[in-house]
């Protein structure tokens, strides 16, 4: 079982994998038994950020070509939130590594577990 320090809600949590794995997702999502999925959510952008390195690790991570790369990069600038799908779990969390070293700050989106219908797709 799991209880949350801040709000004092209790979960059950899978013993399938680390329980670090599990306040990571809970501390992503609300929902200690997320998964995560391969999709990342940019969120904001800090003063200097490479805007050319950006849309080259973007086409470089994900399936997405050239104008729909420089399309999330420019939404993102513009103070939009972007979800861009990856080629997989890893892929996405290596684009939120590499984008937050050129300033651009993202997170790995996680799929929420519903214990009546299995995993839905929320955050």
């Amino acid at each position: 079982m799991f209880v949350s320090r801040k709000e004092g809600q209790a979960a059950f949590i899978t013993y399938h994998r680390p329980i670090a794995e599990s306040i990571e997702a809970f501390r992503a999502c609300g929902d200690a038994n997320a998964c995560e999925e391969s999709r990342i959510r940019l969120d904001r952008w800090l003063h200097g950020a490479n805007k050319i390195q950006a849309v080259t690790l973007i086409r470089q991570y994900s399936h997405l070509n050239l104008a729909d790369a420089k399309h999330a990069v420019d939404h993102c600038l513009a103070s939009s939130k972007v979800l861009v799908n990856t080629k997989g779990v890893a892929s996405a969390k290596q684009l939120v590594h590499e984008l937050a070293k050129i300033g651009f700050i993202g997170a790995v989106t996680y799929r929420k577990f519903n214990s009546d219908s299995g995993p839905t797709n929320d955050r």
